[in-house]
């Protein structure tokens, strides 16, 4: 049994401030911020240094290193994919469980600490997998395998899919009340 399933919405929604609703939305997007930030440099130095593949001088250690930390980075990220919601579930579940009888501002603020550690935990998660893809794709540059072999641009793809779902899930009240609806109000 939740113990939210007292806090009514309408409370709910008139207890979460919106310097609450402003700092999970500087945290959420300061997470994303550095993987945009590093996809930035990291685009940048391909258009500006990007050897022709004639010219590229490539050696077998580079490429076989650049598969290799590709496998390791798609493994990574497959796990942290199917791990990261049931961590997120894993919070949600403990923050349910803790019982107690407190005001609706006080439950508020306790479902908003819920919702900020299940959410920032997934972040995290994801926000580690898309920095490791980067980081593919820059050794990848750096040993000119990029150039010769492209394809290895397919590492950027889990930062992409971070910005997206950050953008997906970006805090706002409404947002938040259906998180807390869905998450802690109405499960039993």
């Amino acid at each position: 049994m939740s113990r939210f399933r007292d806090l009514n919405l309408e409370a709910f929604r008139a207890n979460v401030t919106a310097s609450r609703v402003r700092g999970l939305q500087i945290i959420q997007a300061a997470l994303c911020g550095s993987v945009v930030l590093f996809a930035g440099v990291l685009f940048f130095l391909a258009g500006t240094h990007a050897a022709p593949p004639q010219q590229a001088a490539l050696d077998a250690a580079g490429v076989a290193t650049v598969r290799f930390l590709t496998l390791a980075h798609f493994v990574l990220a497959a796990i942290v994919y199917v791990a990261a919601p049931l961590v997120e579930n894993a919070v949600y579940r403990r923050g349910r469980a803790i019982q107690g009888e407190s005001s609706a501002a006080l439950l508020t603020a306790q479902a908003l600490g819920i919702i900020q550690t299940a959410r920032l935990t997934r972040l995290a998660m994801y926000e580690g997998v898309a920095l490791m893809g980067l980081v593919v794709c820059f050794v990848a540059m750096s040993t000119n395998v990029m150039a010769a072999h492209p394809v290895y641009w397919v590492n950027a793809i889990t930062a992409a899919l971070l910005i997206g779902y950050v953008v997906s899930t970006f805090p706002n009240r409404d947002r938040l009340a259906e998180v807390f609806q869905a998450r802690l109000q109405n499960v039993t």
